[in-house]
């Protein structure tokens, strides 16, 4: 009898073994699955941020062509040249500043510096050659005009260094010029050709590449090699105080 109750002790102990295996793999199921679950919510959400970002990449991409380039109404007149117009612009200053040029701010009898020297406001009315206008002689005919406006940035009239001063350019852009927004994120407010000044001090013209963000780039001669570069905000610790675009109203050469 003690015999027989060995046996039947014998499959229950299975049994329960078995059971409790069971159980056990159930646990670490569970917790297997629920270890899983947070890798796959930081996955998708991965995946969701990837997708939204490359979203508004190739929505600020499309920007430019929901903006109609050949526009001619009054409305289009009041926000200055055309955008092909601003492109030419924007090729004038990139091939200025490919020409391997050396930073220097001399003085040159005539106006004009050699052509691997400059500043920033070199890239300026070079870039403006891009529409056949020579913005020295449009500078220095408002200045002998109209003096009394620039008398709070220079002393006198001198046709050999007025166009290429900052705070020249920058009063001939307030008095001639288109001013716009000059709030970055404002994408539609940007086109390549638009003219930034920093502080008075420093002066770029807009690309047509643009941050991931949707902001443009600038093309800029400083000190350090002249680029296309991620500055708009900010150009070597000066502030972002006035963007323009050329306007319509002044005559462009073979438009």
């Amino acid at each position: 009898m003690q015999k027989g109750r060995e046996e039947g002790a014998g499959p229950q102990k299975d049994r329960r073994r078995q059971k409790e295996k069971m159980a056990r793999g159930k646990r670490q199921k569970n917790r297997r699955r629920y270890r899983l679950k947070p890798r796959f919510y930081v996955i998708m959400a991965a995946l969701l941020l990837i997708l939204f970002l490359l979203l508004f990449r190739v929505i600020t991409l499309m920007l430019p062509l929901f903006v109609d380039q050949e526009e001619e109404t009054a409305q289009a007149a009041d926000h200055g040249c055309t955008y092909q117009q601003g492109i030419r612009i924007m090729i004038g200053a990139k091939g200025y500043i490919n020409t391997g040029l050396t930073y220097s701010d001399r003085y040159y009898s005539g106006g004009y510096p050699p052509a691997h020297i400059g500043v920033c406001t070199d890239v300026v009315w070079r870039g403006l050659t891009g529409l056949d206008v020579t913005l020295k002689d449009l500078v220095d005919q408002d200045v002998a005009s109209n003096f009394q406006a620039y008398s709070q940035v220079i002393a006198s009239a001198d046709p050999s260094i007025d166009f290429r001063l900052v705070p020249v350019l920058r009063v001939y852009f307030d008095r001639h010029c288109v001013r716009l927004s000059d709030d970055p994120f404002n994408l539609l407010a940007w086109q390549p050709g638009d003219f930034v000044v920093y502080d008075d001090q420093h002066v770029a013209v807009v690309s047509a590449m643009r941050s991931f963000l949707g902001y443009p780039y600038i093309i800029q001669h400083g000190k350090d090699p002249a680029g296309d570069e991620d500055r708009l905000f900010n150009d070597s610790g000066l502030k972002l105080t006035g963007h323009y675009r050329w306007p319509k109203t002044i005559e462009i050469g073979s438009n």
